[in-house]
């Protein structure tokens, strides 16, 4: 498992044309589906695959994205901005599919769910709690990252490649356009098979700039 998932790279360019077969993609939601944990089983988001016919869909879910590159860089009161909009984030223009995933309210809470109900429990993804919604973001952001990484690692095992992008404008007009998205987006996830990726266009001064925080730095053992 770890071979595969090492395998990730943060793709700058997919390839052209149709190289996913549709039933691969479905199997591998499907499986993520399966096996991705969730809090009392509500699985509080909803998952909307855009396809290879719908270009202007993408663009729209791109406009949210190129909105938040100008907004976000216009915090740098200390350099100007000189960076063309980020090109990871033009691969939701020539991805295969993309993925948004956004939050979901439960209003079918299973018999399970609505036994904890009864004898007392507070279920945050419930539907008749929509007003506390923004105190459950947090746990919706742990289980969408969750998810996400199962299909990232599945479709590398299949020899398809994908990206994370949560820097976009999730309050953005543009989402009006769509009409299946119906809560805040948290994630959106080009699909493909890479062509061009991160790295290769990299300098190696850059590359060696570029580099993860040491593992003692980040997992701390308190044995």
């Amino acid at each position: 498992m770890f071979n595969v998932m090492d395998k990730w790279r943060y793709v700058h360019k997919f390839k052209s044309g149709k190289n996913i077969n549709y039933e691969d993609l479905k199997e591998v939601l499907w499986q993520a589906w399966k096996t991705t944990p969730s809090k009392n089983s509500f699985m509080p988001y909803s998952i909307h695959v855009i396809g290879p016919n719908q270009p202007e869909l993408k663009q729209i879910v791109y406009n949210t994205a190129a909105e938040k590159e100008f907004l976000s860089n216009k915090r740098n009161s200390l350099h100007e901005n000189e960076w063309p909009v980020n090109v990871c984030k033009e691969t939701i223009l020539n991805a295969e599919y993309v993925i948004v995933f956004t939050s979901r309210l439960e209003d079918e809470p299973s018999l399970w769910q609505l036994h904890l109900h009864r004898g007392g429990c507070y279920m945050d993804a419930w539907s008749i709690y929509e007003d506390n919604i923004e105190d459950y973001l947090s746990t919706i952001y742990v289980e969408v990252g969750l998810f996400a990484r199962a299909v990232n690692a599945l479709l590398l095992n299949k020899g398809i490649d994908s990206n994370y992008i949560i820097s976009f404008d999730k309050k953005s007009k543009q989402w009006n356009k769509l009409p299946f998205i119906k809560m805040e987006p948290c994630l959106i996830m080009p699909v493909g098979v890479g062509e061009v990726f991160r790295r290769d266009e990299m300098s190696e001064l850059h590359s060696e700039w570029d580099v993860k925080p040491d593992f003692e730095r980040i997992v701390n053992f308190h044995v």
